[in-house]
């Protein structure tokens, strides 16, 4: 297990480095995110549920992947939202929608009852074909790819 420490460091890192291309948001509090497990039904996961205990939600890598939290921010929406039939679609309902990418797809954190929450897995979703396309095992191999793709565009 990676564990959260890495995730922390490593996006720490990438925090200062490209802080004008990031807007997050201030930590959720647990009680913040209890709450919305009870009223919503969902579990979040210890490694999202790390992430919003520093960050509520946030852009990364702006214009880029949009990371939902428990309580709506400005003009974002929230993970409630996000994870309303409408919103979702056909998605596999083992998924908890945590975000979306600039494109319109979905990014999914995997909630069911195959895995421990220690080794939750993230999946992209194409909201135009309704299938997921990309897999990630942690949180960090997620922000990885983020950073990858913004580095890239940066280099064109």
């Amino acid at each position: 297990k990676t564990g959260g420490m890495e995730i922390t460091m490593s996006f720490a890192e990438d925090r200062i480095k490209y802080q004008d291309v990031m807007e997050l948001n201030p930590p959720a509090s647990e009680q913040q995110i209890k709450n919305w497990e009870e009223k919503y039904q969902w579990k979040i996961p210890g490694e999202y549920r790390s992430f919003l205990l520093k960050h509520n939600g946030g852009e990364i890598y702006i214009p880029g992947l949009v990371l939902l939290g428990v309580e709506p921010v400005a003009d974002w929406c929230d993970m409630a939202e996000q994870n309303s039939s409408v919103c979702r679609g056909s998605f596999d309902a083992d998924y908890l929608v945590i975000g979306r990418t600039n494109y319109g797809n979905l990014i999914g954190i995997y909630t069911g009852t195959e895995q421990t929450v220690e080794t939750c897995n993230f999946v992209e979703w194409d909201t135009e074909t309704q299938e997921a396309i990309k897999y990630w095992d942690t949180l960090e191999e997620l922000l990885q790819r983020e950073r990858e793709i913004y580095v890239e565009w940066l280099n064109k």
